[in-house]
């Protein structure tokens, strides 16, 4: 894998993300160095607005001046951005077999659509009305930013969850069988034994479905703060206890595991 590099790159991120954990966890991953601006959700549009892929996040800013490139389309375009930068091609998480690389694909592409956006309302429809809310929202902004989100902490908990649709009857039920559904599938092809989704190596499906599903799981190495599980409102505390026992909940937490290392740890694949 290679070393650091010198090229400047800056990540923009919403704190509390799981996307935004699946593009840091990748960039830490391949040993590329980077600063993260992280930002309270609704905050980080002035930072993001005029970028190349709308105003979400996460975005990767590499170099500085008119040579700048901005990778925003989402998490997985920097997650294959910071993929190719590792040298050894037994440890990318893209296969280079075109079959086994579209299988891989097929996954990510899966977890980015249903899983990540239903994991994400189902939480927050019982997350903007607790007291650790700010401390969620705000996690790693600047000093500045946060006095704003305190005073605006009314309006934007409502936008937030009209934004999401969550006011909207029948959301969180739906949103909970879509979660169901993809681990249950997950669940599906571990049953043979395999290691890991795709068969015996982990790949981007692997490190997709972790980052995207662990906030139904609370894996304790994640780069992202979470209100503890005690400290949930019962119907979502109940629901994460009964994913962490399925076999694709042991699965993110195993990944988290033996998987998810900060830069200054031992490097493993």
């Amino acid at each position: 894998m290679s070393g650091a590099t010198a090229e400047v790159h800056r990540l923009i991120s919403i704190g509390p993300s799981h996307f935004c954990e699946k593009a840091r966890w990748a960039l830490e991953r391949a040993y590329i160095a980077f600063t993260e601006d992280k930002h309270a959700p609704g905050t980080h549009i002035p930072y993001t607005r005029g970028l190349p892929g709308g105003t979400s996040c996460p975005k990767l800013l590499v170099g500085k001046g008119p040579a700048r490139v901005v990778i925003g389309k989402g998490s997985s375009e920097i997650l294959e951005f910071a993929d190719k930068k590792i040298t050894k091609e037994e440890d990318r998480l893209y296969p280079s077999d075109p079959e086994q690389r579209q299988l891989v694909q097929s996954w990510v592409t899966k977890f980015d659509d249903q899983l990540g956006p239903h994991v994400r309302r189902f939480a927050y429809c019982y997350l903007m009305f607790v007291p650790s809310t700010y401390k969620l929202l705000t996690q790693g902004s600047s000093t500045p930013e946060k006095v704003v989100v305190w005073f605006m902490m009314p309006l934007l908990r409502r936008l937030i969850y009209r934004g999401l649709g969550c006011n909207k009857p029948g959301n969180k039920e739906k949103s909970l069988q879509v979660i169901d559904s993809m681990f249950k599938e997950v669940d599906d092809v571990l049953a043979d034994g395999r290691p890991y989704i795709c068969g015996s190596k982990f790949t981007a499906a692997d490190l997709t479905f972790a980052a995207l599903g662990g906030p139904m799981v609370a894996p304790p190495q994640s780069g992202t703060w979470s209100v503890p599980l005690d400290e949930c409102p019962s119907e979502l505390a109940s629901a994460m206890k009964r994913l962490q026992v399925t076999p694709a909940g042991q699965h993110i937490l195993r990944t988290y595991e033996t998987k998810r290392r900060r830069p200054e740890e031992k490097r493993i694949y």
